[in-house]
């Protein structure tokens, strides 16, 4: 009778300790929109002091397999593009700088010359650059992103995500 007792305690006490787990909430697919919008997000929400109104420029995403970071692709274009209208989303100011005479062009991609970033900045009002770079290496491309105080040039936040590469794209 003692046994079945103390037999009976463990079990009631085994059962009480089994509190049910807290839902694991679905992975974020390896896709290219929603990884650049957490990455984005991830960036600017340990931003001090800055409102959502704050100007961000967005430079074009520099391949780091193109020799001095001088060329971008089609993948690059389109991860710039992603990360301004994340931006633009989240409420941040973000000119087209593309149309600023502060940009030199090569092969097809638009990159802020770093000497010229405080130009950049008195021409369109930013307080930030958000720069990026990425590389293709196997099924995925691995992104980085830096966002820029342009006053001293510091870079105040880094994010990176990993995001599956498709076709030739």
């Amino acid at each position: 009778m003692r046994s079945l007792f103390a037999l009976l305690v463990l079990f009631a006490a085994g059962i009480s300790g089994c509190a049910p787990l807290p839902p694991v909430p679905p992975p974020v697919p390896l896709t290219l929109t929603p990884q650049a919008a957490l990455a984005v997000d991830r960036l600017m929400a340990g931003l001090p002091h800055h409102p959502p109104s704050t100007t961000v420029l967005v430079a074009s995403a520099a391949d780091l397999h193109s020799p001095k970071l001088l060329h971008t692709s089609t993948f690059g274009r389109l991860l710039t593009e992603h990360l301004a209208g994340r931006l633009t989303q989240e409420g941040y100011r973000v000119p087209e700088i593309r149309l600023s005479h502060a940009m030199i062009a090569t092969d097809g991609g638009e990159f802020i010359l770093s000497n010229r970033l405080k130009d950049i900045a008195r021409f369109n009002d930013g307080q930030f650059v958000l720069a990026s770079t990425y590389a293709g290496i196997g099924p995925l491309y691995y992104v980085n992103l830096e966002l820029v105080r342009l006053y001293d040039r510091a870079v105040v936040r880094t994010a990176s995500f990993e995001t599956r590469r498709i076709g030739d794209f």
